[in-house]
């Protein structure tokens, strides 16, 4: 029995192992047969480092090879002959796609004796790298110098792609981070003014984290820069792009309301004491009562923030919402009367609580301006998500 078993798992898998293998075979020729060229020679490879006698691969690679070779050469030559301004996006690609190919073959021996003649491409890569880093650093300070938000976003696309060919070629960081000062709307952020008769709170901790979420969230991936009234002012930018001006419509903190409530509990079938009966000892069961005198006390913190954008330059208004916020505090305790197994653990819990002070007002300030912080920051990144 146990040998039917052993052959009967034996076959499922050697059947499993020949599907795999189809598969990974054909996989590669179906590549091929839709044109890509390059995808096919990867299938055929990794095909080869596993059974180095394909005689399906070792055809699909060759033929593979042979075409992803001539197409890719083809691109690099027609690039060469118009020059246009993408010439290196273009050359740049297609070596990097060759030298892919090129690795692939020499650290696979089988396909090194299909690949007899494997085109050398380091060289080549390496020189193209250069030329373009030359070509897209110049052409990148070329539009800086020109002037504008629209040049400046050209020199930032090319300087760019210098970093992604060598991150540290000459001072591209300081261009970098020039091109995105120039290329980026500048957009001030009023102070938040606060006036209130009853409490002297200070809205520093609210206005600090709007600042500081949209310096890392915001700033960070998009072409805006966020400036307070004092860095626009080091900067001398006396008309800035946009405004954001944050002011609470109405706000109250701390209005507080106290319920008091009076409520009688009652169980039935609990036991209540012993007797004596004909010589043993047994529970007697009976009602319990307990009266419970609660009280809830409520601290309620609100208000209303209004939020604009607005253009000085053309003096329009470009947005234009309320966001309100609430906080409500909720502080219960009691005592009662009677017997406590009449009370479910709730109510007990009730009663052995005590009436506690409610936060500072600058506190209740700040835990109803969090829903508002929320709702705030997640609008700002909305609006701002096309500055890009």
């Amino acid at each position: 029995m146990r040998q039917t078993i052993f052959n009967s798992l034996s076959i499922r898998l050697l059947m499993a192992v020949f599907i795999v293998q189809i598969m990974a075979c054909s996989s590669g020729k179906r590549l091929f047969e839709k044109g890509d060229y390059d995808g096919a020679v990867m299938k055929a490879s990794q095909r080869l480092k596993q059974a180095p006698n394909n005689a399906k691969a070792k055809n699909t690679l060759r033929s593979a090879y042979t075409l992803a070779l001539k197409t890719h050469l083809d691109a690099i030559q027609q690039a060469d002959s118009f020059r246009t301004e993408n010439y290196y996006d273009i050359t740049l690609s297609n070596y990097t796609a060759l030298y892919n190919l090129e690795q692939t073959i020499k650290f696979c021996p089988a396909c090194l004796k299909v690949v007899k003649n494997l085109y050398e491409v380091d060289i080549k890569l390496a020189q193209t790298k250069n030329d373009a880093l030359a070509f897209y650093y110049k052409r990148g300070n070329d539009y800086l110098a020109l002037g504008g938000k629209t040049n400046a976003r050209k020199a930032l696309i090319d300087f760019n792609k210098v970093v992604s060919i060598q991150y540290d070629y000459k001072d591209i960081g300081t261009q970098v981070n020039q091109a995105k000062w120039e290329a980026s709307e500048k957009i001030v952020i009023n102070h938040i003014p606060m006036h209130s008769k009853t409490f002297s709170i200070s809205n520093d901790f609210f206005e600090k984290k709007i600042l500081e979420y949209c310096y890392n969230n915001i700033q960070a991936n998009r072409l805006v820069q966020f400036l307070t009234p004092e860095e626009a002012k080091r900067e001398n930018i006396l008309i800035p792009d946009q405004i954001i001006d944050i002011y609470f419509d109405d706000f109250s903190v701390g209005q507080t309301y106290v319920k008091e409530n009076n409520q009688e509990f009652k169980k039935d079938s609990v036991i209540i004491g012993t007797t004596n009966l004909n010589g043993k000892e047994q529970s007697v069961y009976g009602s319990i009562k307990a009266s419970v005198r609660s009280f809830e006390k409520t601290v309620s913190s609100s208000g209303i923030m209004n939020l604009s954008i607005s253009s000085p330059i053309t003096k329009t208004i470009m947005l234009t919402e309320k966001v309100p916020g609430t906080y409500v505090w909720i502080c219960k305790w009691g005592n009662y009367n009677g017997d406590s197994r009449a009370l479910s653990k709730d109510q007990l819990s009730i009663t052995q609580g005590r009436e506690l002070m409610p936060p500072a007002p600058q506190d209740l300030f700040i835990e109803f301006t969090k829903p508002i912080y929320s709702q705030l920051t997640s609008r700002l990144s909305s609006y701002y998500n096309s500055y890009k």
